[in-house]
């Protein structure tokens, strides 16, 4: 539910489906996840378009950016990127 944080943590233990919800215009929302089994966003009559090409890699800790680019009520249109991390120091 877009409309309960900005920021979700998850660690998978099997095959995982993001079920979303309250999506509005321009919200953006991050998922820190790791576990390495399959993940699957959903929200019915929903578009997910993925940018850029790193894939999820559940080996390692995963930052994933999820933006609601159209909130039209049965069709909204979300886009997102992933990127794996480890903690550091800026250098």
């Amino acid at each position: 539910n877009f409309s309960t944080a900005t920021t979700f943590t998850a660690t998978a233990s099997g095959a995982a489906t993001f079920t979303f919800s309250q999506a509005v215009q321009g919200q953006v929302i991050d998922l820190i996840i790791t576990g390495n089994f399959a993940l699957t966003f959903a929200e019915s009559g929903s578009t997910f378009n993925k940018v850029g090409s790193t894939t999820y890699d559940g080996s390692s800790t995963n930052l994933i950016q999820i933006i609601c680019t159209d909130d039209s009520s049965g069709a909204k249109i979300y886009h997102y990127s992933i990127a794996t991390y480890t903690a550091s120091q800026p250098q």
